[in-house]
């Protein structure tokens, strides 16, 4: 049974944690217009031979992967009952201490796992994002708009998938034992 404190903290977290996924999903937005209104109309900033333009394009691409790889994992071992139970004995991710004021248990279990949350979302999104980054350079150092673009369309679409949830947090509380 969430508590109507709880389903109010929850609520707020989500919405600020909205802002600023909706302000990183954006700023895709951002890399196309930029890659469509300067980048395509300049000339490459290094002159590629095709072979090493290939080779370019593959080491970023398997850079993206990497980052998705460690996006997931992340996702996974952070959110687990084993690593919430070891953030509020101050010994896992995000070992944050709240401030005074914060002497009750529960709430202060509550403000602990919303900044492991919070922290969580950032690290997910900012690797997320890193993926159009490199788009962004393919776009420069090719004058190309094709592969740039796979590479918005895949940080858009996995950005898209991690939008913030009540339910997450809530399952987070649930193994945390605040609900």
């Amino acid at each position: 049974m969430i508590t109507p404190t709880a389903r109010e903290t929850i609520g707020e977290t989500v919405r600020k944690l909205t802002i600023i996924w909706m302000a990183m999903l954006g700023s895709v937005g951002v890399y196309v217009a930029i890659t469509l209104f300067v980048a395509s109309g300049m000339p490459p900033l290094m002159k590629l031979t095709p072979e090493l333009s290939v080779m370019l394009k593959a080491i970023l691409a398997v850079i993206s992967g990497l980052n998705l790889a460690v996006v997931f994992f992340l996702d996974k071992r952070l959110r687990s009952r084993d690593a919430i139970l070891a953030t509020l004995k101050g010994q896992g991710f995000g070992a944050f201490q709240p401030g005074a004021g914060e002497e009750d248990e529960g709430r202060r279990n509550i403000v602990i796992l919303v900044a492991a949350y919070f922290q969580l979302c950032l690290i997910k999104w900012a690797l997320v994002e890193t993926i159009a980054i490199y788009g962004l350079v393919l776009a420069f150092v090719t004058s190309e708009t094709l592969a740039p673009s796979m590479f918005y369309l895949a940080a858009a679409v996995f950005m898209a998938n991690m939008k913030p949830r009540d339910s997450e947090l809530e399952e987070i509380f649930r193994h945390g034992g605040v609900l």
